[in-house]
């Protein structure tokens, strides 16, 4: 999973956030930084998976 960051440090783009979810498992990725990932333009989080075969995802807000 790929959360696209929009932040810069010094004039260079900060590194995406990448986490790995292996076959049938599970991860809580969170809290998420606004600075680093939030885009500017509507607010939201870029989020990007390699597989969308029997993939379940949430955006959850609390």
């Amino acid at each position: 999973m790929t959360l696209t960051s929009t932040a810069t440090v010094r004039g260079q783009a900060a590194a995406n956030v990448t986490v790995s979810v292996p076959a049938s498992g599970e991860r809580m990725i969170g809290p998420l930084q606004p600075d680093l990932l939030q885009n500017a333009a509507d607010g939201l989080c870029a989020v990007g998976y390699s597989s969308a075969t029997s993939v379940t995802v949430a955006a959850i807000r609390i």
